[in-house]
């Protein structure tokens, strides 16, 4: 359970960090979650209906998934 507990956290936490920056590599997310390139790639499968890949190999949420969290989560205090 631990593991689910895991996963469910950095999906969770990877969908506000594109929230917040925009766009993302994977080695930023690598690095930030301390887990193997590897992880990464299973976790952005995972999300696959709600992010995309932009023309220089970074990722985002897609729009209408960045348009809901934008009216949920101020990115500006």
């Amino acid at each position: 359970m631990r593991d689910r507990h895991t996963i469910g956290s950095r999906l969770i936490s990877i969908i506000i960090e594109f929230h917040k920056s925009g766009a993302t590599d994977t080695i930023t997310l690598k690095e930030k979650f301390n887990v193997s390139e590897r992880t990464i790639h299973r976790d952005l499968n995972r999300l696959d209906p709600m992010i995309t890949k932009t023309s220089r190999g970074m990722y985002c949420l897609t729009t209408p998934v960045q348009n809901v969290l934008d009216e949920i989560i101020p990115t500006k205090p």
